[in-house]
């Protein structure tokens, strides 16, 4: 009996690492980060996080699409709100017009809201940016659907 649970054990984490092995070789997601991560590039909302600095830590492709983030480079309106997010701990959102970023490729998006808060109320080293298409068009395409 003395042996027989420290032999259990070792042949349930044996079957266990068998598992994730098998499960890593066909390409599956396999840890809740990739999940998030996978989720967070998929949205339609752009997202992006950022830290104190202003460094980008993710974003996503609405994001750049929506001219929240260029080449890993805020938008100077959203950095400036997100600054007074890191100041208050407050959420703060904003609107974006397309003449204020001449970057965007095509300008189809005319009007952006973004919404800035903290990523976490108890660790205040990062914000997350949430931002929507609110132009004319896009109104108007959920109103005909």
């Amino acid at each position: 009996m003395g042996l027989a649970l420290p032999a259990y054990a070792w042949l349930k984490e044996r079957f266990r690492r068998h598992q994730s092995a098998s499960t890593l070789s066909e390409n599956q997601v396999t840890t809740v980060g990739q999940v998030l991560h996978l989720a967070i590039q998929g949205s339609p909302t752009g997202i992006t996080v950022m830290d104190r600095t202003g460094d980008v830590v993710l974003s996503n492709a609405r994001a750049h699409e929506l001219g929240i983030v260029h080449e890993r480079t805020v938008n100077n309106d959203v950095w400036r709100v997100v600054q007074e997010t890191f100041d208050d701990k407050e959420t703060h959102a904003l609107d974006i017009n397309s003449s204020a970023n001449p970057r965007r490729p095509g300008n189809r998006v005319t009007a952006v809201q973004a919404v800035v808060k903290p990523l976490t109320l108890i660790d205040d080293r990062f914000v997350i940016v949430y931002a929507t298409d609110e132009s004319e068009n896009v109104r108007m395409e959920s109103a005909r659907r």
